[in-house]
Formats: C-alpha cells, sequence, structure tokens
C-alpha cells in the first residue's frame, strides 16, 4: 500500500472492487522530482490503472524541484 491513503470511493470507481481488495506494486520513477510523491500499479479484478501521487512539499535538488511558474516543466 503506497504511503498516501487512495480514497476507497476512487478505488471502487475505477477497478470495481473495495479499496482493502485492491493491490499497490510500486512502480519505478524519477525518486529526486520535487512533484512526485509516487507512482504505482493497482490491480482489483480483472482492471488494473496507474495511481500517481503528486506533492509540492518533497525536499529535493534546485534541479528536480518544484516550481510555482505554471510554464515551467516541473509546475
Amino acid at each position: 500500500m503506497p504511503e498516501v491513503a487512495a480514497a476507497d470511493a476512487e478505488v471502487r470507481e475505477v477497478l470495481g472492487v473495495p479499496g482493502e481488495e485492491a493491490v499497490f506494486e510500486p512502480l519505478t520513477h524519477n525518486p529526486w522530482n520535487g512533484v512526485t510523491a509516487g507512482v504505482w500499479r493497482v490491480t482489483g479484478g480483472d482492471r488494473s490503472a496507474v495511481l500517481k501521487v503528486l506533492t509540492r512539499t518533497k525536499e529535493t535538488s534546485v534541479t528536480w524541484s518544484a516550481s510555482n511558474d505554471p510554464r515551467h516543466w516541473n509546475f
């Protein structure tokens, strides 16, 4: 299960199963990116989806930090 809770209603709507029946598999991603909290493949029943959780509070280098400028690549 990811460090952040996926809402049961969202899992049920997308996968058609209760949240507690879903399986969360971490996916490889850039851990230094300041806006990505995590990425998971979520499987329930015969369906799957990718869950990407965003954040603005992650400590990282200036290169990968988040920006408040909507034109910035890491907005």
